[in-house]
């Protein structure tokens, strides 16, 4: 086997027939550089006595950086012959290691000392007088065997102590006397999906645990530890982002009570959300009703379906709003029967529309905020020349201060024909605000804006007024420059604004575009598929087995049945490489398929999947204030009126002065 991490080959070879020389020729022939052997492999067939499986439990993993981080500490061990590290669904290091040079402990303090929590689960005596290269068959096998173990027994399975390796025989010699070990493990491939199916009338359900408390995933491995154990329990699976614990039990074993005592018990607060209890409401789109007999009849139909609540329809709306318990009927088939009735039907997805709908908004607020900024610079870069560059240059300043008739400068007019549309139509959104805040007793920043520019509008056109109708003022004092530049920088910050909004939104728009808008469902008759079809993946239901095919995105949270593949995970766990999955592992929705086809069955859909779960925390992240903000606003509160009060405390200043 060959390491591409580790720059590393473990060769193993028949000593009657090649050598280790041979070996690295063979190599080096290849175009490759080949480090001195070890002592043991330039020896020859080194044979190691004793062979010690160490099965080791590693909490802190996150990602495959983890893992290659873990299997190089070991690997670097004195003593240990070779280790595989496993991420996924469980965080396992399975190291062969030889008793004379190490032990259990050293392996631990290795994995330890690389950062991360180590529990040793069991060790075993897998061999003796095992040839060397075996030692990585023996830890080959038994990740590709047993996918799920832990504490020695399959996941799900049942709850009987099993060994974790079975030798199906002594040693066997082949004719040319190489060395060849055959293993097993017990439980190999089995999972709780390959048991009895579990039926919410029977004793086996799944009931689900909202957990409060969780940090880290080492507050979920403590939560899976401690009830993996517990009788009656087959199966826990936690999820740290969704706050959510589903575990699948023996409900006349333990109650949904009990458990949520144990989790409780392990220091974090735990509440039942059985679904048995639970009522869902579902809003459907339905198209091609016409008049009143058309309402009654889609309500009588879906009315007398076994688990509806209720159900309103609305013939203006087209909408029906049905209230069912999930775990007597689902929303493929509220659906089929509408469709039954006559109509078309679609589930309306309204945090996604809604979500689409502000990123419009936001993008119409950007191009007016936009065409708003030109404008204003269309108008004021003119008047800023004129009144503060023209008259300071030789060839314009007989121009600008030319007389039109007496009092009224040429360059003065000029900035109050440009200066007026931009105050009353570029700036009329500032007065409509404005006078929004006032009427329900607020003062805004666009109440200062508007009386900022106002007054510095007015107070220029009524001393060119003075000017020409007294003509005492040849060069009237006028500031139309002054709500020009104001009116530009604020719709510069405004359009900014906007701006870093609209790219929020579109971040959030796209989150949501990662589910596929149609998943490949399994149809059954008897446990033979008969039939695939393709589902809108809002109707896609937990239980329900799914194909999903080279690449393709994964359409709902679950477990992998059949079949494995690289799977893309980096648009929700920022990893960069592919993770491989296999049989047993948990699967994200969202995340795209490689090369592989498998089949899943879907255990989280909708707004429970990992992925909407994230696309809730970014909008609360969005709606949520951070405390500077918080602050900032409640001193905008009193920001204006005192500017204002300032304002006339200075203005009565000055006349009393004067």
């Amino acid at each position: 086997s060959v390491e591409l991490e580790a720059e590393q080959a473990t060769v193993e070879w028949n000593p009657e027939l090649t050598d280790v020389h041979r070996v690295v020729e063979a190599i080096t022939g290849c175009g490759f550089d080949v480090d001195e052997p070890s002592e043991r492999s330039s020896a020859g067939p080194s044979i190691v006595t004793t062979v010690m499986l160490a099965q080791v439990r590693v909490d802190g993993m996150t990602c495959q950086s983890c893992v290659r981080s873990v299997t190089a500490a070991l690997r670097a061990t004195a003593g240990v012959l070779d280790a595989a590290v496993e991420l996924e669904p469980q965080g396992w290091a399975r190291v062969s290691y030889d008793p004379h040079q190490t032990d259990a402990k050293s392996v631990m303090e290795a994995i330890e000392a690389a950062g991360f929590d180590a529990a040793l689960d069991s060790v075993t005596d897998v061999g003796s007088d095992t040839a060397l290269g075996s030692t990585s068959a023996i830890q080959s096998a038994d990740f590709a065997n047993t996918p799920d173990t832990m504490d020695g027994r399959a996941f799900g399975s049942d709850h009987t102590t099993q060994p974790l390796l079975d030798m199906q025989g002594a040693r066997e010699h082949s004719g040319s006397g190489e060395a060849a070990y055959s293993f097993s493990s017990n439980k190999s491939g089995e999972t709780l999906l390959d048991s009895e199916p579990l039926d919410a009338t029977g004793s086996h359900i799944s009931t689900q645990f909202e957990v409060r408390g969780m940090t880290c995933s080492s507050c979920v491995a403590a939560i899976e530890r401690g009830l993996q154990d517990r009788e009656g329990i087959h199966s826990v699976s936690v999820s740290l982002l969704a706050q959510r614990a589903t575990v699948q039990h023996d409900s006349n074993v333990v109650s949904d009570t009990t458990i949520a005592q144990w989790i409780e018990g392990l220091g974090f607060e735990a509440k039942s959300l059985d679904a048995v209890s639970r009522v869902s409401k579902v809003s459907l789109n339905v198209y091609g009703m016409t008049c009143a007999s058309c309402v009654g009849m889609v309500e009588r139909s879906v009315r007398k379906e076994r688990g509806v609540e209720s159900v309103s329809v609305s013939l203006a709306l087209e909408t029906a709003v049905i209230e069912y318990r999930p775990s007597e009927i689902g929303v493929r088939k509220l659906v089929a029967v509408v469709e039954s009735a006559g109509f078309d039907v679609l589930v309306a997805d309204d945090a996604k529309n809604n979500t689409q709908l502000e990123s419009l908004q936001r993008t119409r607020d950007i191009l007016a905020w936009r065409r708003r900024f030109v404008q204003s610079l269309f108008f004021s870069i003119p008047v800023i020349f004129l009144a503060k560059i023209a008259s300071h240059m030789a060839w314009s300043a007989s121009i600008v201060h030319w007389q039109v008739v007496a009092g009224l400068p040429l360059g003065s007019l000029l900035q109050l024909l440009l200066t007026t549309p931009l105050q009353f139509v570029v700036g009329g959104r500032f007065y409509a605000n404005a006078f929004k805040a006032l009427r329900h007793g607020n003062a805004n920043m666009d109440v200062l804006v508007t009386t900022g520019t106002s007054l510095a509008y007015f107070f220029s056109l009524f001393m060119l007024s003075w000017s020409v109708f007294h003509g005492n003022h040849p060069r009237p004092h006028c500031f139309f420059e002054a709500p020009a530049m104001l009116i530009t920088f604020v719709s510069l910050g405004r359009y900014l604004e906007n701006l870093a909004k609209g790219n929020a939104s579109a971040a959030l728009s796209t989150l949501m575009t990662l589910t596929p808008a149609q998943a490949t469902l399994i149809i059954y008759d008897g446990g033979r598929v008969i039939d695939e079809k393709m589902i809108p993946t809002e109707l896609i239901q937990v239980g329900d087995h799914l194909r999903v095919f080279p690449g393709e995105r994964i359409p709902a949270d679950g477990t992998l049945l059949e079949g494995g593949s690289q799977v893309d995970e980096s648009t929700v766990t920022g990893e960069a490489l592919p993770v491989r999955k296999s049989r047993g592992m948990q699967l994200v929705a969202g995340t795209v398929n490689g090369t592989g086809s498998f089949t899943m069955a879907a255990s989280r859909v909708g707004a429970d999947t990992t992925l909407a779960q994230i696309v809730q925390l970014v909008e609360e992240a969005q709606t949520a204030k951070a405390p500077i903000q918080a602050y900032a606003d409640r001193v905008a509160q009193y920001f204006a009126p005192c500017v204002l009060l300032l304002a006339l405390l200075t203005f009565l200043g000055w006349v009393l002065v004067s």
